[in-house]
Order: C-alpha cells, then sequence, then structure tokens
C-alpha cells in the first residue's frame, strides 16, 4: 500500500493511481435552452426525461418516469443519453445518482450524464457511491439556499483507479454484494411504506368515523370523508380558528436575527409532528418589523406552500414565516392535527399559482371540516396518541435498521474501491 494523499481515500495500492474524475469521463448537461420541456409537454409513452425525483436508490424509477415525444426529443439540446451513462443530480437533491440501462432519453437542467471513457463504467459507480464521493461532495458544494455543483467541480472529485482488469472484476464481485444488500434495503423500506400507510390509514378512520364501531352514521356530504357519526357537525375552518399569517423579517438586517423568538419556515417543519424550533431565531426588533405573530402552545402550523400540506403542532411559544398559515383557538386543537394530517391531498388541490402552488387564506378558511363532540375529541387523541406512538416505535427501529444498512453497503464499496480489501482475498475468506 502508499498513501493516497487525499482525505477521504487514505492506503491504496501501490499499482493504483488517484485522479481527478474529468479525465477518465465525459460530462453532459440536460438541455437548458427554450427548448426545455414544460409540463404539458409529457406524454404518457415515448422518450424517457429524467429528474431527480426518478432517481430511485442507483436506478431509475420506471413507475413514475416521465416521458416525452420523439418530435420534443429531437429539438431539444442536451445530452442524449446512452446505456452505462451514470446520472447525476447537481442541485437540490446533491449527489442522488442512477446507473442507466436505457439506450435513449435525456435528462433535467439539475442533472449531469457521466459517460465513461477510460475506466469501467460500473466501477465508477461504486465509487460515486462510496464515502469517497460523499466526502468530497460536501468539500466541494457551493450552494447557499439549497445544495449545488456544477460539472466542472463533480470533474476535480479525486477518484482511485485500479488496473483495467481489477476495476472490472471489483465491479462483479460488488454487483453481487450489494445485490443481497439492496434485498434487504428493499424488505425495509417495504416494511417501513407498509407501516406508515397502516398509520395513516388507522387515524383516518378513528377522525372519521370514531371509536364506537355502533355508532349511528349519516352521510357528511364530503366526498373525500363519507360518512360520519350522526351527531358530528361539519363547518368551516374560519368557525372555529383564527388564522395566522407569518413573515419574514428584513434578510440583510442584522439587527432582525439571531434573537430570542423561534422563527420557523416550512423546510423546519416535518411532514407530520411536533415543532418548537428553527434553524432561525429573530430579535425584537425584526419580529416588530414584520407582519409575523407569536403563536400560543397547541397551534396547528400548516405549510401552505414549498410545498402545500406539512402538518405541525406547536410545543413551544414562535412564529412562523409567510410559507406557513396557523390555526389558532383556545379550544382543544389536538383532534384537528390529526384530523388535517390525512386530509393533505385535499388541501393541496387547493393551491394555485404558476410559479409554485399555495394554499390561500380563503381556500384555507372556506375548508370543510367535520366536528366531533369535545369529549369525543380528548378521547379519540388519546387513542391516536397511544397507537401512533406504538407504531412510530416500530417505524424509526425499522429506519434506524434501513440507515445502518445503507452506510454498510457505503462501507463495503469503499473498501473495495480504495483497493483496502482485495476481491481474491474476500473469496477466500468467504
Amino acid at each position: 500500500m502508499k498513501p493516497s494523499g487525499i482525505d477521504g481515500i487514505g492506503d491504496i495500492p501501490i499499482d493504483w493511481v488517484v485522479t481527478p474524475m474529468k479525465y477518465l469521463v465525459d460530462f453532459y448537461n440536460g438541455d437548458r435552452s427554450e427548448n426545455y420541456p414544460s409540463r404539458n409537454e409529457f406524454v404518457s409513452d415515448g422518450i424517457p426525461f429524467i429528474n431527480a425525483g426518478h432517481l430511485l436508490n442507483g436506478t431509475l424509477d420506471f413507475e413514475n418516469l416521465d416521458y416525452i415525444s420523439e418530435e420534443k426529443y429531437k429539438s431539444m439540446g442536451g445530452v442524449k443519453l446512452s446505456k452505462n451513462d451514470i446520472v447525476y443530480c447537481l442541485r437540490g437533491s446533491l449527489g442522488k445518482n442512477a446507473f442507466l440501462n436505457i439506450d435513449n432519453g435525456t435528462v433535467a437542467s439539475s442533472l449531469v450524464a457521466i459517460r465513461s471513457k477510460n475506466i469501467h463504467p460500473k466501477y465508477l459507480f461504486y465509487i460515486i457511491n462510496s464515502h469517497i464521493e460523499e466526502t468530497q461532495r460536501l468539500l466541494w458544494d457551493n450552494g447557499t439556499a439549497q445544495p449545488n455543483l456544477s460539472a466542472d467541480n463533480l470533474g476535480k472529485f479525486y477518484i482511485c483507479v485500479p488496473p483495467v482488469k481489477d476495476q472490472h472484476i471489483i465491479a462483479i464481485f460488488l454487483d453481487k454484494q450489494c445485490g443481497r444488500v439492496d434485498g434487504i434495503i428493499s424488505d425495509l423500506e417495504k416494511q417501513i411504506e407498509t407501516l406508515q400507510k397502516y398509520k395513516k390509514s388507522l387515524i383516518l378512520e378513528t377522525v372519521t368515523k370514531g371509536l364506537n364501531k355502533n355508532a349511528q352514521m349519516k352521510p357528511s356530504g364530503i366526498d373525500w370523508i363519507g360518512d360520519i357519526p350522526a351527531h358530528w357537525e361539519i363547518n368551516k375552518i374560519k368557525y372555529l380558528f383564527s388564522i395566522v399569517n407569518g413573515s419574514t423579517p428584513e434578510s440583510n438586517d442584522l439587527n432582525c436575527w439571531d434573537g430570542d423568538i423561534n422563527w420557523i419556515t416550512p423546510a423546519d417543519m416535518e411532514e407530520f409532528g411536533e415543532i418548537a424550533l428553527g434553524e432561525r431565531n429573530i430579535t425584537t426588533f425584526g419580529y416588530n418589523s414584520c407582519g409575523t405573530s407569536l403563536l400560543p402552545i397547541g397551534s396547528i402550523v400548516i405549510s401552505t406552500r414549498a410545498p402545500i400540506g406539512k402538518i405541525n403542532i406547536t410545543t413551544g411559544v414562535l412564529c412562523t414565516n409567510q410559507g406557513c398559515k396557523s390555526l389558532v383557538s383556545n379550544k382543544w386543537n389536538k383532534y384537528f392535527y390529526y384530523l388535517l394530517y390525512v386530509l393533505k391531498d385535499q388541501l393541496t388541490f387547493l393551491g394555485r399559482g404558476t410559479t409554485f402552488l399555495e394554499l390561500s387564506t380563503s381556500a384555507l378558511a372556506n375548508f370543510k371540516i367535520i366536528i366531533p363532540k369535545d369529549e369525543e375529541q380528548i378521547c379519540i387523541v388519546d387513542y391516536l396518541d397511544c397507537q401512533c406512538t406504538k407504531i412510530d416505535a416500530i417505524l424509526t427501529d425499522k429506519q434506524e435498521q434501513l440507515e445502518k444498512i445503507k452506510q454498510y453497503k457505503k462501507s463495503l464499496i469503499y473498501e473495495y474501491v480504495t483497493g483496502k480489501k482485495r476481491v481474491k482475498e474476500a473469496t477466500n475468506g468467504n
């Protein structure tokens, strides 16, 4: 072995070399011209148009892939994909990637295609999915609002290169080993998805039908809710809650920031959960300079743009930016926190806008919800708190297992693409 001289790689075999990726590959960007396809130009079948959302565990998510017509494809600039290309996300979901087994298609402007010329493409794919890539991505990421990397900087990533024969052997070995690990990952992801669906269906059934299975029912008149207990009521949100909008102080005024007032944005929120703190705090000066308002504990915070439909309940006093609207009442709120969680799709449907969808105050105010008696709300919440705590404990355990197996996979790849373990030694040892 010899020192590589590169952080994150360490020692490598004496006959291996370390070099920037750009000397071994070509990079091809997606189209960035006026010919870039709009959403209404997608077709049900045609040429694949790949974005970051289609990259799933190193492969393409064909179930949700977008397509463009042959005519549109020919009119576009940018990369024309080939088999064995690696597509890599440069913005937003930085580092997501997939190895291609298709021989046509193109990519969104946030992606780049990496085409091998002096390195085995599958061996390169494994390097890109190891701690080597992760370490250097953190070094070169130049994003502020969101993670961002240029193709030029991606080309500066140092990678270690064994002799061509060894590249081929390592790629075959890792295909086999990672295939086994991917099977475990897939099983865990399915278990997590099943548990999440069960949790949501349990909440939906409980908040719309109640706990008394023998209760007399009546039509709610709301398609997505169906029948409800006959003694429950229906009303618009505006008659139950005060709707409080958020705001942002002047971003460049240092007097507004790093104070003692908790301030959150949709980025601080979980899809569903409790919230008390955000990444940033504002000062009293900042608070008084804009139109945000302090929310009492137990308020329901809804993200109303980028994205619509995150539902959180406050466990501390805080205020929000303009991407949130909050429901405030002096009564018991947690039942409605559960209810709105399962009505996320309906809230999203009400969003309007061209640049991005936004749920207006008027649309939220006039949104109809069901209202059990106060004592039933308390019983429903107690039941759901208990059941969801049990489900969440199982989910946490499964997610920890998933993270451990993903880290094991990265470590496995790293050991072989840096030569710290050799395929022949591993074969004899197993």
